[in-house]
């Protein structure tokens, strides 16, 4: 039900323990190994500008801490843009986070980061001409139910963009805008499919529930519970949090969800679990500049709860700067890179803070006074972990991305057979024509599925030219052949089932027939290049029983990625595995329990 905001409170909590370096009553006045809490300078349009003066804010500023002298954005800051976009925020909200994309890219420290791993047109192009977005979680109630309602605003450069930024979301679904269905506020509103959009200017909005979109376009400002958290500060950062709801059922029900969602988490945060409930509000803010980097403020009932969240900041760093450095040993780069990253990640975690004042406990993260060094210092060791994550983590999140697709071919169909995608798309005669990562296309690429003809062979003069079109999640090969294969094989998900009611055509799997468990039986293999196939030709994983391993290909590291049926990515350990105990991971009703540890470290 939280599956949108539960992120954002796991962030929060993660980030409220990590800015528990020092954890101090605010009289106390800890010692700052960064050399003291250096002041938030505030974005800025015109880089070079004048300082901008300073003032003591009162105790109550989400900001900072009482007396705590900081910088107030300077006059040249316009943020009210961000404002503008504020004001769609309903009565019933339990919390936004909104991201200034475009002032973010445009820092100084980040445009030489993204230089320097090669991903400046990537991020640049991904972003395209989106401004600024907004993410509104507000809360309806279903049959008794209370349940959390999403709505995100983007805000982009033109009224064109907007329009085409529109079209391509809508598209992404499969779907098309057509003409309007009706006029609300001067925005004009779009029902398409399961999904309700605004456009008016340079702004969309969208979101599954046309009620609540109603509710959005009717708010005339803030709601009241939320602007004092609100002050110029966060209004000029680059990303902020706000999380506080104004209705008491609303509020126990979101700590409710934001617990249970911490029980699942990682053990060094359960401790929160019982924290959580006592929180009133919280408050991040963070710019990607020299200086002050983010500050949080989190609101408890009470003195003690607040201690308490305080206390608990000064383990949580400890453990997670171990970790970090325990994983950069992992990564395998070159010495020199590791040492340069230790360095770093040791810096960053020095410049943590956290204070408690009364029921109020509030974060800082300073900035390393080597931060503008960092797009040099960090420049080659960048250019390493993007190749390693160009060869973990793309594949990894395109396995899942292919058999997320597969789902939605089931729920699109709306079969209450629950049946998975063909193994190939076949001809009246039952020939095999096309593969099933064509019939999955609807929703990865709509207007490439559009130009295929189902009638013909993958290798007809017209469909051979869509070869070279592979989409993205299929890989990255110049000549259109993808290492993401299926299991066709006897008892592989993409085996053909007789059906003795439509000869020649077999049928399909279905959820129902997998005894085994979708956690548990392999829907995708990365396969070896060497065993690499045209994407679009009906050609998947076959094997020898007594080597199951063999169709696959070699793996040099000794590692296989795989993606189950419940669309969790996971690297096979090789090394640790039998030929029989994979047979037992691609067979979807064998019966067998999976009662080994097969994954990779």
């Amino acid at each position: 039900m939280l599956r949108s905001l539960s992120p954002l409170l796991l962030a929060s909590a993660i980030a409220l323990g990590g800015c528990g370096g020092q954890a101090k009553k605010a009289d106390d006045k800890p010692a700052d190994p960064a050399g003291g809490v250096a002041t938030a300078p505030a974005a800025t349009n015109a880089p070079g500008g004048a300082a901008p003066a300073k003032t003591t804010p009162a105790a109550d500023s989400p900001g900072q801490a009482a007396g705590e002298e900081t910088t107030s954005p300077p006059a040249t800051v316009d943020t009210s843009a961000v404002s503008a976009l504020l004001k769609f925020i309903p009565e019933d909200t339990v919390g936004f986070w909104l991201v200034n994309s475009q002032q973010g890219l445009s820092r100084p420290l980040v445009k030489p980061m993204l230089q320097a791993t090669g991903l400046e047109h990537q991020v640049t192009e991904e972003i395209g001409q989106r401004v600024r977005f907004l993410n509104i979680f507000g809360y309806v109630e279903r049959e008794g139910k209370l349940g959390i309602v999403r709505c995100q605003i983007w805000e982009f450069t033109s009224a064109a963009e907007a329009r085409a930024g529109l079209i391509r979301f809508a598209e992404f679904f499969g779907m098309r805008i057509t003409n309007p269905s009706r006029q609300v506020q001067g925005f004009d509103v779009f029902q398409v499919g399961f999904l309700v959009f605004a456009l008016r200017d340079k702004v969309v909005i969208h979101s599954t529930w046309s009620e609540y979109l109603d509710r959005v376009l009717a708010q005339t400002g803030p709601p009241a519970h939320l602007k004092p958290l609100i002050d110029p500060a966060v209004l000029a950062s680059d990303a902020m949090l706000v999380l506080k709801a104004k209705d008491p059922q609303a509020h126990a029900f979101l700590l409710e969800q934001a617990t249970a969602e911490i029980k699942s988490a990682p053990p060094s945060l359960l401790p929160l679990s019982a924290l959580l409930p006592k929180a009133k509000m919280l408050v991040a803010a963070g710019s990607l500049t020299e200086g002050r980097l983010a500050h949080l403020q989190v609101e408890m009932e009470d003195d003690e709860a607040a201690e308490m969240l305080a206390n608990f900041g000064k383990v949580l760093p400890l453990q997670a700067r171990q970790m970090g450095l325990a994983a950069i040993d992992e990564l395998g780069v070159d010495p020199p890179s590791a040492v340069q990253l230790k360095k770093t990640l040791n810096a960053l975690f020095d410049g943590i803070q956290l204070t408690q004042e009364g029921t109020t406990a509030r974060g800082v993260v300073t900035a390393p006074a080597d931060v503008a060094q960092w797009p040099t210092a960090l420049a080659s060791t960048l250019a390493a972990l993007k190749k390693k994550n160009e060869e973990t983590i793309v594949p990894q999140h395109h396995i899942e991305q292919i058999v997320q697709a597969i789902h939605d071919y089931t729920e699109v169909r709306r079969d209450a057979r629950q049946i998975l995608p063909p193994a190939a798309i076949m001809d009246q005669s039952g020939k095999p024509l096309l593969s099933w990562r064509v019939a999955i296309l609807p929703s990865l690429n709509k207007e490439l599925y559009d130009q295929f003809k189902l009638d013909e062979p993958w290798d007809s003069p017209h469909n051979l030219q869509l070869v070279e079109k592979m989409p993205a999640v299929f890989g990255k090969s110049t000549d259109g052949r993808t290492r993401f294969l299926g299991f066709a094989n006897k008892g592989g998900v993409f085996e053909t089932i007789p059906d003795p009611e439509r000869p020649p055509f077999p049928r399909s799997v279905r959820f129902a027939d997998i005894t085994d468990g979708v956690s548990v039986t392999i829907a995708v293999v990365h396969v070896a290049p060497d065993k690499a196939v045209p994407w679009t030709k009906p050609e998947d994983v076959t094997y020898d029983i007594s080597d199951p391993l063999a169709g696959v290909g070699e793996q040099p590291d000794g590692k296989l990625l795989v993606c189950f049926l419940s669309a969790r990515s996971s690297w096979i350990d090789l090394n640790r595995i039998t030929k029989e105990q994979f047979k037992m991971l691609v067979e979807y009703e064998d019966d067998n329990e999976i009662d080994f540890d097969f994954r990779a470290k």
